[in-house]
């Protein structure tokens, strides 16, 4: 039988071109992941069910056992094993929720991903690259999820402390799960537990976490970074004091004196430098102990 064109007549007998009548009715119903959205569940079960399979949900499963990517049937059938779809659309949502600075949501969704990857997680995965195949399609590397999800965790701890106990598992995970990733992910996410615990109000617990990696790495610079900051920073705020300031001046000393790796490469000597002039114009104002006393 030939072929229709688009401009031929239409065989129905409209006198109209085909394009402009029937083109529409000859095309096949293709079941578009929007269109089938736009379903409620009973339709989609009974017309998996015309075939004659057997019961819609109990079949589908069966057949897409291990598998994440079965769209919108599985959302309908399996909200719990979530697909790689629904990964995409929380991503999606997450990362148009950060460019909008709406810190909570985005960790919402954000969350959500995390947990639906983690099940896929096996022992033998110890680097991310090696994990890398859990990662929906589509998305951002492992490797780069979870330092997005990190900052995204640690912007909405400052005034929302249960994202800060979201931000103290998520860095417990990753070091527990990657132990033979680089060394620097690893202590940054170790050093990242201190924000969290700080966060959380456990100052005491965070700067002890940040102590133990100068302990057990004197000749990296993370630890002293994050502890001289978490000094530094404490002195501009209400609960803090001169001598923290003056702690943190000591810590990036005792960092430059080794000397530490990278430390040049990350500026500790110019704040080491930026905090022995602030002490000094201080001590020349008030003496010895600016916060009071002789």
């Amino acid at each position: 039988m030939k072929k229709i064109g688009r401009n031929d007549p239409c065989p129905c007998g409209s006198g109209k071109k085909h394009k402009k009548c029937c083109i529409d009715r000859a095309k096949p119903d293709r079941k578009t992941p929007s269109r089938i959205a736009a379903l409620d569940t009973d339709t989609i079960t009974k017309r998996l069910e015309e075939p004659g399979l057997g019961p819609a949900r109990e079949t589908f499963l069966e057949i897409t056992a291990g598998r994440t990517s079965d769209g919108e049937v599985r959302v309908r059938y399996s909200p719990e094993q979530p697909s790689d779809e629904m990964l995409n659309d929380w991503l999606d949502r997450g990362y148009e929720f950060e460019q909008q600075n709406k810190d909570a949501k985005a960790c919402d969704e954000l969350w959500k991903v995390w947990q639906a990857l983690k099940p896929r997680l096996s022992p033998s995965m110890r680097t991310t690259d090696e994990a890398e195949r859990i990662m929906c399609a589509g998305g951002p590397s492992l490797y780069d999820f979870v330092w997005d999800l990190v900052r995204n965790l640690g912007s909405a701890a400052i005034s929302l402390p249960e994202y800060a106990e979201k931000g103290i598992r998520l860095c417990e995970d990753i070091v527990a799960q990657f132990t033979e990733e680089d060394k620097s992910f690893l202590l940054y996410f170790r050093a990242e537990l201190e924000r969290f615990h700080d966060s959380a109000g456990r100052f005491e617990e965070g700067v002890r976490l940040l102590r133990e990696i100068i302990r057990e790495y004197p000749d990296h610079f993370i630890g002293y970074d994050f502890l001289s900051s978490v000094f530094e920073w404490r002195s501009e705020n209400e609960d803090g004091s001169f001598e923290d300031k003056r702690e943190a001046f000591q810590i990036l000393e005792e960092a430059l004196a080794r000397p530490v790796k990278d430390g040049a490469e990350h500026g500790l000597a110019k704040r080491h430098a930026d905090l022995q002039r602030d002490i000094e114009e201080a001590e020349s104002w008030y003496g010895k102990s600016p916060d009071g006393g002789a």
